[in-house]
Order: structure tokens, then sequence, then C-alpha cells
């Protein structure tokens, strides 16, 4: 088998910023879950690592300051703007990240470690885009590692705000569909729309062309 080639799969805030809201987003998954497409959310390669001078952009075309401050410059009417936009985008509650950390647990995951996040949801998303069981521990640690190398490979770090969107993001996308994937997965015409949804959503990096074993995701 080739290994797998993709490169970490990265979120930018800015990027998360353009694109809308999760809570308004169209409703790809049916089910009454909104989730943004996996391809816009995830982002493929490090040449999309640009983030600070992306958002820096973003907030200037929406009035809001790049570093929000009380002044005259920035008032606090744009301090409660900026907060209120990035709560609009993605925010997981005390609860919905318990939740996430329960379920992930025995997997050794964590709500708190960005790669953890990336790697539980492309995970449930591969599994759901190939209909099959769900993997081992063993196998799962393998995306983990990939997941944690790309990240520490990427030439800007993330910032604690686009760390917290990112983990955010994560959180909700991996519980929307494993709700939704719970709620379907006896329901073979349900299951099967869902399961060409989430595989669709990335395009030529197409889950059904991946095995994922103990060195992670891999070309078949």
């Amino acid at each position: 088998m080739q290994r797998n080639r993709i490169t970490v799969v990265m979120i930018a805030a800015s990027m998360i910023l353009a694109t809308g809201t999760v809570a308004n987003a169209s409703d790809e998954y049916g089910g009454g879950w909104a989730v943004p497409s996996l391809e816009t959310s995830l982002s493929i390669g490090s040449d999309i690592i640009n983030s600070e001078m992306m958002m820096r952009n973003v907030r200037r075309k929406q009035g809001i300051s790049s570093e929000p401050r009380t002044t005259k410059r920035s008032p606090r009417k744009t301090v409660a703007k900026s907060k209120a936009a990035t709560r609009k985008v993605a925010v997981a509650t005390a609860k919905q990240i318990q939740a996430f950390d329960d379920i992930v647990a025995p997997y050794g995951l964590q709500a708190n470690n960005p790669a953890d996040g990336l790697t539980a949801y492309l995970v449930m998303a591969w599994v759901v885009a190939n209909k099959t069981d769900l993997p081992t521990p063993e196998a799962v640690r393998g995306v983990q590692n990939q997941m944690t190398q790309g990240l520490a490979k990427t030439k800007t770090q993330l910032s604690p705000a686009q760390t917290k969107q990112l983990r955010d993001l994560m959180v909700l996308q991996f519980l929307r569909l494993n709700a939704r994937w719970r709620e379907v997965k006896n329901n073979g015409a349900a299951y099967l729309a869902l399961s060409d949804a989430v595989n669709s959503d990335l395009g030529k990096y197409a889950l059904r062309s991946h095995v994922l074993g103990a060195s992670g995701l891999m070309t078949r």
C-alpha cells in the first residue's frame, strides 16, 4: 500500500469567519444538524496557513479590529461585536466538550488537544463514508500521530483564540456527525445518503480511497 499523502487537515480561523456560521448554515447531513462541508472547514495543505493576515482582512471588512481594545480606535462596542462574531461561528459548551471527551476517551483522545479533535472527526467521517465498523484504538492512534506531526510541521502557529476555535468546531462537527450516524446507521437508505454526503465533502481526497490501519490513513 502507498502511504497516504494527504497533508495535515488544518483549520484557518479566518476561513471559518469567512465561510459563514455553524448555527445557520445549510443542513447537509439532514436530521436538523447544520454542518459545514468538510472541504470548507478543513484546509488541506500547509500553504493554507496564512491565518493571521487573512483574519485581519476579514475583520477589517466586517468592521472589527484585528486586536480589539477599548480605545477610541476600537471602542467597547467593537469588542462586543468581535466576541459576538466569534460565538456565531462555533462555540462548544462545557457540556458538549464533556460529551465529546466521554465518547472518545476509549481511544485516548481529548477535546483540548487540537490534533485529537481533528483525529476524532476525520475518523468518524471515514467510518461513515465507508459504512464500516468503528476502528481499533491502535488505528485511531495512527491518525492521531499523523495529525500531531502535521500540526507540528505547519509554518504558522495558531493563536490561543484560533486553537479554541479549532477545538470548538471539531467538537461540534464530531458530535453532530456522531449523533446523525447513531440515528441512521440501521436505516439503509438514510445511512447511504449520509455516507455519500460525507464522502463527497473531501472531493478528490475521497475517504473511500483510503484505508485505516496502525499507520493511520493510507491510500488503497
